[in-house]
């Protein structure tokens, strides 16, 4: 009488299988490391970073009653530093609200001076400041007569 065969180890076509995976796997981990794609990265942050400051101080404009803003600091048309403020009797106080964004290794670029903010939510200066990177760009949108801010990727 035969006893049942006990099978040992894997298939060839189980081998095959695990290989594909883990190449398919290995392919698409290693997709946002490729050349130049961290800096992709890092500027898409800094546009979404803007874009939510800049949001947040449309809000403040709203519930305080007070224009809010930043001005841009630029060196020729790129911007090396972002400064946000708030209009208190007629002046422009500076906020405490710190950008987290390397404006030396990530590039953006305006020919704003300043973008702000009504207390009806609406922008007194509109426009666009642009993140690039050697392959891919961002806009940041302030859209003059809503106040809406937008991030998007012409």
């Amino acid at each position: 009488m035969r006893r049942g065969h006990r099978s040992h180890g894997f298939t060839l076509a189980e081998v095959t299988a695990a290989m594909v995976l883990t190449a398919l796997l290995a392919a698409v981990a290693s997709r946002p490391f490729g050349r130049g794609s961290l800096a992709a990265v890092d500027a898409e942050s800094a546009a979404a970073e803007l874009a939510l400051t800049l949001q947040s101080l449309r809000q403040q404009a709203i519930l305080t009653g007070r224009e809010h803003g930043v001005r841009l600091v630029r060196r020729s048309s790129r911007i090396r530093r972002v400064d946000a403020w708030q209009s208190v009797n007629g002046k422009r106080v500076p906020l405490a609200t710190r950008l987290d964004i390397d404006f030396e290794a990530v590039p953006a670029t305006s020919p704003l001076r300043e973008m702000g903010f009504t207390a009806e939510g609406t922008a007194t200066i509109g426009g666009i400041i642009e993140f690039t990177t050697d392959h891919r760009t961002w806009q940041v949108q302030v859209l003059s007569l809503t106040g809406v801010v937008r991030v998007s990727e012409p």
